[in-house]
């Protein structure tokens, strides 16, 4: 408990340094030019949350292609929904991320009676192949901003930053082929003395044993499949360096897209490190107010501004649209093996995120 209690009084602490500072950088802006700002480009910034709809349909495609390596018929729009659904997790709560990951293998057994231990070993290299694509995404804006803005700290970070996230997938990648993972973490908690939990660990040993099996399995999948999913996830970064861009063009700004790629690559690194503070509240904003200054998109206070509360704004309707496809997962559930039997029910050809699927849902 009192663990916990430091972990929570250090979170809100730094995210109060973080508002502070953020404050500080803002504190130039108009919040009347802001609004009159979002009042003259009127109803078209509605169409700002779209582009957010594409990062999210490329990484459930990406993950929804591991699950068909596993020989697992899923259907795009189920695997679509709990991405989407997970989002308002990972958005709005401290370690988001981390509750999200846990929720998916639950939430896509509801779904589509997908088994979690399929689920964890499609997560786990997705993990994998997430970011070793990110590195690739920020080694290519790393090579863009060094044209743009010369050598300086912000080019340096950045590229020693895509070639520390490959050498950590590659790690990864290593450890995951070398198989018996989950095994050995099965073994490690068994030996915690708490009886319920014992035998907890016991009833799911299988799974354990069965999460191994699946990961090695994709390790070993033939790499033509693994780089149709790896394509995927590197599209979604892509997007979101497309999202940004659309932001800025609907408030005004003609910044071209090789600009804002090279700052919000930086972005996506420091608001995955920043997983500790719910949607990296603070962090994020005052990213992006330096960065937009440094890569010369813009300079106008109020236009930095309306910027970032158009994320924030992008990133509420997002949250929302999860919670609500939590509840509506929540009210179509069924049984387990009624799931399970129904995704084994059809034998006929069905298409999954562009891999046709002869068999049954029986594994291969």
């Amino acid at each position: 408990m009192a663990s916990k209690a430091k972990h929570r009084w250090l979170t809100w602490l730094l995210l109060c340094v973080a508002l502070l500072v953020f404050a500080r950088m803002a504190r130039t802006a108009e919040l009347s030019q802001v609004l009159a700002l979002f009042k003259a480009r009127g109803p078209i910034l509605a169409l700002s949350v779209l582009p957010y709809l594409l990062v999210l349909w490329f990484d459930a495609a990406g993950w929804g292609s591991l699950l068909s390596t596993l020989g697992r018929r899923v259907g795009a729009r189920e695997v679509f929904w709990v991405r989407t659904s997970t989002e308002a997790l990972h958005r709005s709560l401290p370690a988001g991320a981390v509750a999200a990951e846990a929720i998916k293998p639950y939430l896509l057994r509801v779904r589509a009676g997908v088994p979690i231990a399929e689920t964890t070993a499609s997560l786990a290299m997705s993990k994998v192949l997430t970011i070793a694509t990110q590195s690739l995404y920020i080694a290519v804006a790393s090579l863009v901003a060094f044209h743009l803005i010369g050598a300086s700290i912000f080019t340096w970070l950045s590229l020693g930053s895509a070639l520390l996230l490959a050498l950590l997938s590659l790690l990864a990648a290593l450890v995951m082929g070398h198989g018996a993972v989950a095994e050995r973490l099965y073994r490690v908690i068994h030996r915690i003395p708490v009886d319920r939990l014992r035998n907890w660990l016991e009833e799911k040993e299988r799974s354990f044993l069965e999460t191994d099996q699946h990961s090695t399995e994709l390790f070993r999948a033939q790499k033509r499949r693994l780089a149709v999913s790896a394509l995927w996830l590197l599209g979604a970064w892509a997007c979101e360096s497309l999202d940004s861009w659309i932001s800025l063009r609907l408030l005004g700004v003609s910044a071209s897209y090789v600009n804002v790629l090279c700052f919000e690559s930086l972005v996506s690194l420091i608001r995955s490190l920043a997983f500790f503070l719910p949607g990296a509240l603070g962090v994020q904003d005052l990213s992006y107010l330096t960065f937009l200054k440094t890569f010369h998109v813009a300079d106008d206070a109020n236009v930095l501004m309306a910027f970032v509360i158009l994320k924030r704004a992008k990133e509420v309707f997002w949250i929302a649209t999860g919670f609500v496809g939590l509840l509506m997962l929540q009210r179509s559930r069924r049984s387990p093996p009624e799931l399970i039997e129904a995704s084994q029910r059809e034998n006929s050809p069905k298409w999954s995120f562009g891999v046709c699927h002869g068999d049954s849902g029986e594994r291969r």
